[in-house]
Parts: C-alpha cells; structure tokens; sequence
C-alpha cells in the first residue's frame, strides 16, 4: 500500500495525466490537411499568378516608356533612355569587326567606338551594318508588346509545307519544331531567342498577327518608338536585304529597351530554356542561349565581368553579337556586328571589356 501511494504520488504532482481528447485529435488532423492544401493551391498557382504580373509590369513599362517617363521594373536597374552620344567617348583601334560600341547602360553613354569600316570615324557608332538575327530582339519586342490578354491559352501546330519553306525557301536557322506538333506561344518566344529559331518567329507572327506585313509594319513602328532611327526591317528574321540595316548605336538601345520589359528581360537572360512535352519530343525540345555559348568559349575572358543576356547573328555579311555584362556594377552594353569569324567578334567583345569598360 505504501509503495502504491509513492507510485500515485510521482505520477500526479499536478493533479493527475492529461489525456488528450478524440476531438482534439481530429481538429489537429483537419488543420494539417488544411495547411497543406492551402500550400499546394498557392504552389499551383504560383507560375500563372507570376507570369500575369510580368505581363501587368510590362504593359506599365510601356505606357511609361510612350509618356517619356523613367521607370523601372522589378528585375531590371536598367534606365529606360536611350544612349546619347558622349563627348568624351573613345575611338577604338585594331577591332576585328565591321563595327563596334560599347554603351554604358546606366549611365546611358557611349564610352568607345570603332571598327574596320570606321577606323578613327567620330561616326564609328553609326555605320551602317547588317544585323542578322540580332534583329529578332526587336522582333521579340514587337510581339511581347501586342499580346492580347489571352496569350497563355494561345497555342500553334506547325506545317510540314512552312518549315521546308523556312529551311530550302529562305535558308534560315530552326529552332527544332516539328510539323504536327503544337507548341504554346511561351515555348516560341525562347525559341526565338535562345537558338534563333525562324519557325518560332513564324509561328508566334500567324498566331497574334493578321499577316507578316501587318507585323512588319508594327515592327518598324516599335524601332521608331525606341530611337531606331537609322534602322530599317524587311523581314522578322534578320535575313540579309538590301532594304534591312541598322547600326550599333540602335542595336545597343534596342537590348537596353529590351532589358526593361519583364518578359523580354526573362527570355533573354535565360541561358538554357524546355519547352513542353510535345507529340513528337516525349521531354520537350532543350534550348540553349547562342549568346551564352559564344561568350563562354571566349579565350581570355575578364573574371570581373558577369554575363547578363544577349543574342547571335550571322549571316553571309558575317557574325555579329549584342551582349549585355556587368562589371563593377555597372551594365555595359557591347555590339560587335560583321565581323570575318565568331571568334573576332568574340575577341571584341572581350577587348571591349578589358580596355574600356571601367
């Protein structure tokens, strides 16, 4: 009896074991169900909730560019306005390329200029080049900037007929969509981009597009609107023309413009990009970044420097390259249009940044 009340004793110093009820258990099970629940809708949700406000900050961005506004966006510090000429800008000897500059995005200044074809020209900025696929940045622009509200939903199946077309017609690079296959316009805005796909540029025209004349217009319309003044564009492509030039002058503001729009910033940033299981790609089509493949192959390449975005062109007028970097916290902006091989116009870039970029 003694040992049982010590027993009593231990196991009740503060009136005895607390059961916990059934009822308590039971609002605990329906709160953590609840929880996470709660968690997967939002994780669901997330990517459209987000691409939505990409979309929203976009539209703002350019009603605020169109009010000659300056503005920022959440990602991007760079400046909407266009690069002026400095007066102190420097004049670049021994470049490899037809034509080259180098912009300060943040300041928005030109700091260097030069090329073969305007060696100590006070001009060098505004030789006239061909830009080759550089020109799909603004065909990326156009297109992102007349987006109907229902874009996300807006789907389009290539044809066998328009793909031979693109490759034998007019001899330009593919992004790898295959005919019968349905792709979203998301998956064509990489491929226009990150491997210069003339079949996703083709694709996003015929479906936000009453034809590629209606596009074009509004292309050269936008390339007006951001100070493209000594630009012209005949095709969406880049495809070398008589009729279609620009310098690097327009070309540096056209990524700068770029660089600001939410959505035009995330493609051309991004340095591999899936697309979505398609019939015939049971893992999707793997886009890599022209541009990020180029300048990492760079022999010689500054340590300080840090690879933001950019896109390749190349055509029978030569390579070209408008790339965006950052050193010491400064945005530069290098063009480096025509020249004989990639690794000139590789090598310029990277003179670019050594010699001139402080």
């Amino acid at each position: 009896m003694e040992r049982e009340n010590r027993r009593t004793q231990r196991r009740r110093p503060h009136g005895g074991y607390r059961r916990k009820s059934r009822s308590g258990n039971r609002l605990m099970a329906v709160f953590i169900a609840a929880v996470i629940i709660t968690v997967a809708v939002v994780a669901g949700a997330y990517p459209v909730l987000a691409r939505a406000g990409r979309v929203s900050a976009a539209k703002a961005e350019i009603a605020a560019a169109a009010g000659d506004q300056e503005t920022y966006d959440s990602v991007s510090v760079i400046r909407m306005k266009q690069a002026v000429e400095a007066d102190d800008y420097t004049v670049m000897t021994g470049m490899r390329s037809t034509a080259d500059i180098l912009i300060d995005a943040d300041a928005c200044k030109i700091v260097a200029a030069g090329g073969t074809a305007a060696a100590g020209s006070t001009a060098a900025y505004q030789t006239r080049i061909r830009p080759a696929s550089m020109t799909k940045v603004l065909t990326l622009v156009t297109i992102v900037e007349n987006l109907p509200d229902d874009w996300q939903s807006r789907t389009y199946t290539f044809d066998v007929d328009k793909l031979q077309y693109l490759v034998t017609g007019l001899n330009a690079s593919l992004a790898g969509f295959l005919s019968g296959e349905t792709a979203t316009a998301e998956d064509m805005m990489y491929g226009v981009i990150l491997p210069s796909g003339a079949d996703a540029v083709e694709g996003l025209i015929e479906t936000f597009f009453p034809s590629e004349e209606d596009f074009m217009t509004k292309m050269n319309e936008t390339a007006q609107k951001i100070g493209m003044t000594n630009s012209h564009f005949t095709n969406p492509y880049g495809l070398d023309d008589p009729d279609l030039y620009s310098t690097p002058e327009d070309i540096a503001r056209l990524l700068q413009y770029a660089m600001h729009n939410s959505i035009c910033e995330e493609i051309l940033t991004a340095r591999t990009y899936t697309t979505q299981v398609m019939s015939r790609h049971s893992e999707g089509i793997s886009f890599t970044s022209g541009a990020f493949t180029a300048m990492s192959g760079t022999d010689g390449m500054p340590d300080d420097v840090t690879y933001i975005g950019g896109k390749t062109g190349f055509t029978e007028s030569g390579y070209s390259i408008v790339v965006m970097y950052l050193k010491n916290g400064h945005h530069y902006i290098c063009v480096a249009a025509n020249a004989g091989t990639d690794q000139d116009r590789n090598q310029d870039v990277r003179d670019m940044l050594i010699n001139y970029a402080k």
